[in-house]
């Protein structure tokens, strides 16, 4: 009996450790992408100011490496559909430090004071511009567009298999188009680059007293400098480049967005296109919407009217029709219970409407409106809320059991609520199928596949 409880408790053992064993074996970890940079490709980011005039602000970062074996002199960029009309084009360098990893060492002896000078580098080595982080060093360059191409010249080379980075910026009313009710229609298109892109940053953001679709509500940015300005406020540019804390802080920020889009791996000459609207108030962004959405709510309400008015009529027709009581009973039951499902389908209808309304509100319309009397229009909301939802569901039913019974109030309240559930469930899928999923999910990257053609991913805001 011991020796046999021992060869059961090994079993168990076995059983239970040498699956997790094997899938360790089996775990395939993928690469260190931040140490595949130079393989993978450039890292841009965009970010997309759009004002109330139609004239949007582009702030564009890019940190690249030079694949070729010669020196690189300028970096080049294609706009997709032509070039834009451009206002206060102004581009600058950027330039990172070598980072010291060894300094000098010396004894200190007893008695002695310690002072001076810092100890002196013995070791340095290249700083990653991959890390946009950090004090950098800025110089001015004059870019150029010729033809459909952004031509941005080098200070300072780059040398074969070494990394480096520019930042620009320009005004431009070619990404907008004004449409009905003062609404502004935007389309941006990324530029492209002869380089595999391996992270791609596109923020969107719009003036404060504007609001844009899709906005994520707990996304608030202040209105940071342009590089314009901070252009203004350094001195001349001199040849070897200058720090700038603002400047650091406005290069490290071009990516986000009150929108912000991201993708991976893009192949040379891809692009990608977002488009959305934006307009000074929340009515004139969606009036379209809101007007569509009555005329249907009205339309449909005004259906069921004529169809159930044709509906009763049949019924009273054959009513009067019947011979006997017990034909004249089955008519009249019947004739109830189509008044019955018709009333729980309308106060459903009303239910579910008031309980969308009520999310569209806490959704975007609070998010964008901030005032001392928020609260109290919030306890407004509470008591109509309290008292609405009650009458709208047991008044029928009360007032139909008032004339034919407590059976037929009971089904009253059954049939309402099984069609606010149908129509809740159907306006959540509808809602959840109109977002999309902000989760980015990292795409295998095969290092042997062949070049494809350059594509467009477009994003419809």
């Amino acid at each position: 009996m011991k020796y046999f409880s021992s060869f059961i408790f090994a079993i168990i053992f076995c059983l239970g450790i040498t699956p997790h064993a094997l899938a360790q074996e089996r775990m395939i970890y993928p690469p260190d992408v931040a140490s595949m940079g130079s393989i993978l490709g450039q890292d841009q980011a965009y970010t997309v100011y759009l004002r109330g005039n139609g004239e949007a602000v582009v702030n564009f970062r890019a940190v690249f490496t030079n694949d070729s074996d010669v020196d690189q002199k300028e970096y080049v960029l294609t706009f997709p559909e032509g070039a834009p009309v451009t206002e206060d084009l102004i581009a600058y360098q950027v330039i990172k430090e070598p980072m010291c990893v060894q300094y000098e060492t010396f004894a200190v002896t007893a008695g002695t004071t310690v002072g001076g000078s810092d100890p002196a580098c013995l070791k340095y080595e290249d700083s990653s511009y991959y890390n946009i982080y950090g004090q950098n060093r800025y110089i001015r360059v004059n870019p150029a567009i010729t033809g459909n191409e952004l031509r941005v010249p080098l200070q300072e080379t780059i040398e074969a298999s070494k990394s480096g980075s520019i930042v620009l910026s320009y005004r431009s009313f070619s990404y907008t188009d004004e449409t009905v009710f003062d609404t502004y229609r935007y389309t941006f298109e990324t530029l492209k680059s002869d380089q595999e892109i391996q992270n791609l940053n596109l923020g969107i953001r719009v003036d404060p007293q504007l609001v844009i679709k899709k906005a994520d509500a707990n996304v608030s940015y202040t209105q940071s400098e342009s590089l314009q300005s901070l252009d203004k406020a350094m001195s001349a540019a001199a040849p070897t480049g200058e720090r700038n804390n603002r400047l650091d802080s406005f290069y490290a920020d071009i990516g986000y967005g009150v929108i912000t889009e991201t993708s991976s791996y893009l192949q040379a000459g891809d692009t990608y296109k977002v488009t959305g609207e934006y307009a000074t108030s929340l009515l004139k962004l969606y009036v379209k919407q809101i007007v569509i959405g009555l005329m249907l709510m009205l339309g449909f309400i005004l259906a069921l009217v004529l169809i159930g008015q044709h509906v009763r009529k049949i019924l009273r027709d054959r009513q009067e029709t019947a011979k006997t009581a017990a034909e004249k009973q089955a008519q009249q039951r019947t004739e109830m219970m189509i008044i019955i499902s018709t009333i729980g389908f309308i106060a459903a209808l009303l239910l579910t409407l008031y309980s969308f309304g009520l999310y569209f509100y806490a959704t975007y319309i609070s998010s964008y409106w901030y005032n001392n009397l928020q609260s109290l229009v919030a306890l407004f909301i509470v008591v109509l809320s309290a008292g609405l939802y009650p009458t709208v569901l047991f008044g029928p039913a009360i007032a139909i059991g008032l004339k034919r019974g407590w059976i037929s109030a009971l089904a009253t309240v059954i049939v309402t609520l099984i069609w606010f559930v149908i129509l809740f469930f159907l306006g959540l899928v509808i809602i959840m199928s109109t977002q999309r999923s902000k989760d980015d999910v990292m795409p295998m990257y095969d290092m042997s596949a062949p070049a494809q053609e350059p594509a467009i991913r477009e994003i419809q805001q």
